[in-house]
């Protein structure tokens, strides 16, 4: 997973060197690292015993209070903040009050079928919504995945209000301690 990040940040970067005509030099020196992870990825796969120790913990699930880029359609990767739906009001974290959702935003995750977490956006509205695991990455794992979806809109608009939002989200910024199994919820079981 990390290693495909870190393709995807590699590739990003050569079409941003290449956007802004960079030379050709850094240009291969970029595809040449992508050739490399794709034969250290590729050794990993015939040899899986490298990765035992990474398969055994789970690392799709989010614990409450984790900072997340957060995927709805029509708008950029944003951040967000993992809620458990069964945190009591009045809850602080870090000395900063977590804001409770509302009735009605609960009642929604009735509405799905698959397992869905709780995200309050960072946004001047402060939305809730319910997301599965594909639309959610961890926010703050290397500074070079934030700094690709800090830049990934075309809007100069959006890009402000996706950094305005992830220097907001980083006052909540801790290591996760609460355990995630209260999180997901599924409305049908």
């Amino acid at each position: 997973m990390v290693r495909k990040l870190r393709q995807k940040m590699i590739l990003h970067q050569i079409k941003n060197q290449a956007t802004y005509g960079l030379n050709l030099v850094q240009i291969l020196v970029a595809l040449v690292e992508v050739v490399h992870l794709l034969m250290v990825v590729a050794h990993q796969e015939v040899h899986p015993i490298h990765n035992q120790k990474k398969n055994k913990r789970k690392k799709d699930e989010f614990a409450q209070l984790q900072l997340v880029w957060a995927k709805c359609r029509g708008y950029p990767w944003y951040p967000a903040l993992i809620i458990d739906p069964n945190m009591p009001p009045g809850h602080l974290h870090n000395g900063i009050p977590v804001p409770s959702p509302p009735s009605e935003v609960l009642n929604l995750a009735s509405n799905y079928k698959e397992l869905v977490y709780l995200v309050l956006f960072f946004d001047s509205k402060r939305t809730w919504q319910w997301l599965p695991r594909n639309k959610l990455e961890p926010l703050g794992v290397t500074q070079e995945l934030d700094d690709i979806k800090l830049t990934e809109s075309k809007k100069p608009a959006d890009r402000k209000s996706v950094r305005k939002a992830y220097m907001e989200a980083l006052v909540y910024k801790t290591d996760p301690i609460i355990p995630s199994s209260n999180l997901r919820r599924s409305s049908r079981t």
